[in-house]
């Protein structure tokens, strides 16, 4: 799947946000260009330690992926190397203005704005995975998996990227969707523009999206946990998951050599990756398949 999406890097840049990391090494910056000026600016941390295993960490509507900073910390501590990015025209990302036919110039500051761009070259949805299929092209001959992990927006976005890219071995969606079904009964579930996108989900749905980024390919085993917070405060709260977890678990294994299931985390009463739930994906990230 390759994206020639042009990727800039910067090596060995100084953020002191991230100097308190005693495992960390070093950070090389990564810009994406895309299309209308959009781009997307990861950091890559290399740990002390390597082993030979990237994490692509994606933060979610909150802002830049230092809200994260827990998270990266955790991973660079186990051995993984990490790209860390935010979603489109958040954290270090830019807001660009763009002149649209038949409305005039536009600053892309919101994500209902991209819906106004023009689809000659894909539809607006394009702009939340791009990035991270540019960082997998980069990066694929380096390591020897590639896991993702991302929280709210984010967790959508892993979801999204590991049901496209199946270089993606095992994915970790934390507070990141639910079907439309059941967030038909709750306007607290409804979720942002990319949630709700009639074009993508006429295509696959939530339930199809599952079983798309935990199926393996070609002989390579696939996972996907889907992480619920039980208390979460914004949205994708409580216990609705039974409804399809083991319809979608046994669809999985019948296409073979993947696995899903959700971890519900009660450990707190916030939108975000508990230090519980980093514990159970570190662990699961240890273990073989």
């Amino acid at each position: 799947m390759p994206s020639n999406i042009p990727v800039t890097v910067t090596n060995d840049v100084a953020d002191q946000n991230y100097a308190p990391i005693s495992t960390l090494q070093r950070i090389d910056a990564l810009t994406i260009e895309m299309d209308h000026g959009l781009q997307s600016v990861c950091y890559h941390f290399v740990p002390k330690k390597r082993n030979r295993r990237l994490v692509i960490y994606h933060q979610g509507h909150g802002g830049d992926f230092s809200l994260g900073k827990h998270v990266i910390a955790k991973l660079l501590d186990a051995d993984y190397d990490v790209v860390a990015m935010s979603m489109p025209l958040k954290g270090m990302n830019n807001k660009p203005e763009v002149q649209v036919q038949r409305f005039g110039t536009l600053r892309l500051d919101d994500h209902k704005k991209l819906a106004l761009l023009p689809r000659d070259r894909g539809h607006p949805v394009r702009f939340f995975i791009e990035p991270v299929v540019a960082v997998i092209d980069l990066f694929a001959q380096s390591y020897s998996e590639i896991f993702m992990l991302g929280i709210s927006g984010g967790g959508w976005t892993t979801l999204v990227s590991a049901a496209i890219d199946p270089r993606i071995t095992r994915s970790y969606p934390v507070a990141g969707s639910l079907p439309i079904y059941i967030r038909a009964e709750d306007s607290r579930h409804w979720g942002d523009y990319e949630q709700t996108v009639p074009e993508l989900y006429s295509v696959a749905n939530y339930l199809e999206l599952y079983i798309m980024a935990a199926t393996g390919h070609d002989g390579t085993a696939r996972r996907h946990i889907q992480v619920l917070n039980k208390n979460d405060p914004c949205c994708f709260f409580g216990d609705t998951y039974k409804l399809y977890e083991r319809a979608v678990a046994t669809t999985v294994r019948k296409c073979g050599n993947g696995s899903f299931s959700v971890l519900l985390d009660s450990s707190h009463r916030s939108h975000a990756v508990s230090h519980w739930t980093i514990k159970k994906i570190v662990d699961d990230m240890g273990l073989t398949n």
